[in-house]
């Protein structure tokens, strides 16, 4: 019961990404060998990095979603109080504040795609 709110959030984005797709199907194309393993064709980098999300969307949406949530000190709002301790830990390390200061550091045309 405690994982219901990340599996209704897991299939309610996956239902989108399904549906939505902001970039032209004749650009970006995500070929699966046998073993799954995702091949990308791309006619830009943009395009490439897109494609490398996506895949790695389909695979791991919900790994996602919970690194994302637990990044921020806010997974004990998916997982459970089980994970207070971790969400006061990140907090305090202030992680998105150093977050902010390395994204500063990217090139921009990367921090683009």
């Amino acid at each position: 019961m405690k994982h219901l709110r990340a599996i209704l959030a897991v299939v309610i984005s996956v239902s989108v990404l399904v549906s939505w797709s902001p970039v032209d199907q004749n650009t970006v194309k995500i070929v699966r060998d046998t073993f799954g393993t995702p091949h990308i064709t791309a006619k830009t980098d943009y395009d490439a990095f897109f494609g490398a999300g996506w895949a790695q969307a389909e695979d791991h949406l919900e790994e996602m979603l919970i690194n994302y949530k637990t990044s921020r000190g806010r997974v004990s709002e998916i997982l459970g109080t089980s994970y207070l301790e971790l969400d006061k830990l990140t907090s305090f390390l202030d992680n998105e504040w150093i977050f902010q200061i390395r994204y500063q550091e990217i090139p921009c045309e990367i921090r683009e795609m």
